[in-house]
């Protein structure tokens, strides 16, 4: 067996194509290769066949690749990348990602309490602006109670527990 192309894929239909001639090349039947793949009776021909009725998806790309004892290598296309470099010099760059722009999950971790105390202080900054005076009056009411229930529960509780501690 040689190392030298079997195919050059460029789309959709160059890699149905590509499929064929590895699957011609192992002389495989569709009937084997649904046997062997663990697929429904009539799915490779309805991948590889003229009717191209089905699409080939990962499951199906993987068990393709497996069962044809082939793999795919990607290299730069010259002629294609000389047509887009007119394309790619007007696009912006704002949406692309890049290493340098990654940020760690623990790094993440640690400036999410940052990110939300700045989200909530501009929130509140804005419904402060949205809110009538006298609404707001009435939800700080509301605030100030709910804070005195709660500390008086935990004064409660504190004491509850020094006069069954002695």
């Amino acid at each position: 067996m040689t190392d030298q192309p079997l195919a050059v894929v460029t789309d959709h239909e160059s890699l149905r194509e590509a499929f064929r001639v590895a699957k011609a090349l192992r002389n495989l039947s569709n009937a084997f290769c649904d046997d062997a793949g663990d697929f429904a009776e009539g799915h490779v021909d309805k991948c590889l066949g003229p009717t191209a009725a089905r699409g080939i998806g990962p499951t199906t790309f993987d068990e393709f690749c497996k069962m044809f004892a082939v793999k795919f290598v990607m290299v730069p296309d010259l002629e294609c990348e000389a047509a887009m470099q007119g394309v790619w010099q007007g696009r912006e760059n704002r949406n692309v990602r890049d290493n340098a722009h990654r940020m760690s999950k623990e790094l993440l971790a640690r400036a999410q309490p940052l990110i939300f105390k700045e989200m909530s202080r501009r929130a509140a900054a804005a419904r402060k602006i949205k809110i009538a005076a006298p609404l707001r009056a009435k939800i700080a009411r509301r605030a100030a109670r709910a804070r005195w229930k709660k500390a008086r529960a935990k004064l409660a509780a504190s004491d509850a527990d020094t006069m069954f501690a002695g």
